[in-house]
C-alpha cells in the first residue's frame, strides 16, 4: 500500500496483481487494479477485509495454497498470516541489508563487510520451505554448491511436498503414446505442478511499485477535480494502451482502406461526370457552328437564323 498526496489531503491506494504460470511455463502477470482504500484505518484486519473484498469482485479468494508477496511491515505480516502463505519480498530484504552494511562507519574492510552482510541476512531474512524447494528445482542451483549442508533438507522438503500432492490427486492419468513420455511434465507431473506454483511467486513487488509511479503523475495538485475512483480507470487505460493499439490497428487499417476506396469511387464519378459535361458542351458547340450565307457571304449561326425567321414572321 502507498499513500498518494492530493493537495493537502492524502489518499491511500492498494495495488493488487496476480501471477500465473501456464502449461508451457510462461509467466502471465495480471494487474487487478490500483484501488482507493476507503476503510477507516489501516489495521491488519481492515487491510485483509479490503483485499478479500476486492478479490471477490474477480471471483478470487485466498486459501492455504495461495501465496501472498508483500513487504515486511508488521501490519502486512499480521494481515496475511492466516488462510494464505505470505512470502516476504526477497529483493527488499537484500537491498536493505546491502544499504546498511555498505554504509555503516564501523565497517571499512571488504572482507569484514561481506562477513557482516552474510550474518545479517541470515538473521533478518528468514527462509521458509518454498525457498529451499525452488532452489532444488532450479537446474543451476539444484546442487547447493554455496550451502551444501542444506541440500539434504531441501530434498526432504521436496519429497514431502511431492507426496502431499500425489496423495491429493484422485486419479492418475495414463497414456499409451510413447512420444508423450519424452515430455518432462508427463514424466514428473507432481514436480511440474510444484514448479508452476512456486515459480509464479515474484521475488519482488516491483509490479505494484511500477503501478504507483504513473499514479503519482496522474494525481497532481492541478487535477483537483479528479475523483479517487477515476484513478484506477485511468491507470487501467494506460496499462492496456499498447494492447488497444494492436487490437484497433486492423480496424483502423480497414477503415482507412474503405475511406480511400470511397474517395477513389467519388473521384472516378466526378471525372466521369466532368467528361460527360465536356462531351455535351462539345456537341452543343458543334451544333451551333457558324454557317456561311452563300448569297451575301455573311457568317451567321442557326440561332441568328431562327431569330431572323421570327422577326420576319
Amino acid at each position: 500500500m502507498e499513500k498518494i498526496l492530493k493537495n493537502a489531503a492524502g489518499i491511500s491506494f492498494c495495488g493488487i496483481a496476480l501471477s500465473h504460470l501456464n502449461e508451457e511455463l510462461q509467466l502471465h502477470v495480471f494487474v487487478l487494479g490500483c484501488f482507493p482504500y476507503d476503510h477507516d484505518n489501516q489495521t491488519a484486519n481492515q487491510i485483509r477485509q479490503f483485499v478479500d473484498c476486492k478479490l471477490m469482485e474477480f471471483n478470487l479468494s485466498l486459501d492455504n495454497n495461495k501465496f501472498v508477496v508483500s513487504d515486511d511491515a508488521n501490519k502486512m505480516k499480521s494481515a496475511f498470516k492466516d488462510s494464505c502463505i505470505r512470502i516476504g519480498c526477497s529483493i527488499h530484504y537484500v537491498n536493505k541489508q546491502l544499504e546498511y552494511c555498505f554504509t555503516i562507519d564501523i565497517v571499512d574492510k571488504a572482507p569484514i563487510r561481506c562477513f557482516c552482510l552474510e550474518k545479517r541476512i541470515q538473521g533478518v531474512w528468514i527462509l521458509n520451505d518454498v525457498h529451499f524447494i525452488t532452489t532444488l528445482l532450479y537446474p543451476s542451483f539444484k546442487n547447493f554448491d554455496i550451502s551444501p549442508d542444506l541440500h539434504a533438507s531441501a530434498i526432504d522438503l521436496t519429497k514431502k511436498e511431492q507426496l502431499k500432492r500425489h496423495l491429493s490427486v484422485s486419479s492418475i492419468t495414463c497414456t499409451t503414446n510413447m512420444k508423450s513420455h519424452l515430455q518432462q511434465k508427463l514424466k514428473f507431473p507432481t514436480l511440474f505442478t510444484m514448479v508452476q506454483d512456486f515459480y509464479a511467486i515474484p521475488a519482488s513487488n516491483i509490479i505494484i511499485e511500477r503501478l504507483f509511479s504513473p499514479s503519482k503523475n496522474t494525481v497532481t495538485d492541478k487535477r483537483t477535480s479528479l475523483e479517487a475512483e477515476k484513478v484506477n480507470e485511468l491507470l487501467f487505460l494506460q496499462k492496456i494502451l499498447n494492447l488497444l493499439k494492436q487490437i484497433c490497428k486492423p480496424q483502423v487499417v480497414n477503415e482507412t482502406a474503405s475511406t480511400e476506396t470511397k474517395r477513389k469511387i467519388n473521384f472516378e464519378s466526378s471525372c466521369s461526370a466532368s467528361c460527360d459535361g465536356q462531351e455535351q458542351l462539345a456537341t452543343t458547340t458543334v451544333k451551333k457552328k457558324p454557317k456561311v450565307n452563300e448569297e451575301n457571304g455573311i457568317l451567321c449561326s442557326e440561332d441568328d437564323k431562327e431569330n431572323d425567321e421570327i422577326d420576319c414572321f
